[in-house]
């Protein structure tokens, strides 16, 4: 598969979790390819869910609360973990940003609960992420909206 791939010119990239910045050096190695960004998810996958959050907040909006009662009634009677990464932009401290990112997830996993009601099917797994793991490397008013978001992850038992 990789010599088939080879002669037929295809890029593997391999990375870690994360947003994974290419560096000049090896956007010139790999050039003519211009390749600004790649990103490679952790075991669990492409996030099921995104929600986003305003500058300095933890409240849903309601087009989230829509997403999240779509997703609800998807996963329903399906028992699992519902696994939920609060993050934050690159504005603010570590400590604070930390804080901030887990009042995201518990905002979600809150709503999610209370959809739930007394049919408990699912176990809640929370990760307060800050600052670290940035979907966009940079500060800015779309790369902080962008990175001000709750990834919701769903995997049945």
């Amino acid at each position: 598969m990789k010599r088939l791939c080879w002669l037929l010119g295809c890029v593997w990239l391999v990375s870690c979790e994360t947003a994974t910045y290419v560096s000049d050096e090896n956007r010139q190695k790999y050039a003519p390819i211009d390749i600004e960004k790649f990103v490679i998810h952790s075991e669990l996958g492409q996030p099921d869910l995104t929600v986003h959050f305003g500058f300095d907040k933890s409240n849903l909006t309601e087009r989230d609360m829509e997403k999240l009662n779509a997703f609800s009634e998807r996963i329903g009677q399906i028992a699992g973990d519902v696994i939920i990464s609060g993050h934050t932009d690159l504005t603010g401290s570590a400590a604070y940003n930390q804080g901030l990112s887990y009042r995201r997830s518990l905002a979600i996993a809150e709503y999610l609960k209370k959809k739930e009601g007394q049919n408990v099917h699912h176990r809640f797994t929370l990760h307060a992420l800050g600052k670290h793991h940035p979907l966009l490397n940079a500060v800015g008013s779309r790369a902080n909206a962008e990175n001000r978001r709750g990834y919701i992850f769903f995997k049945p038992a």
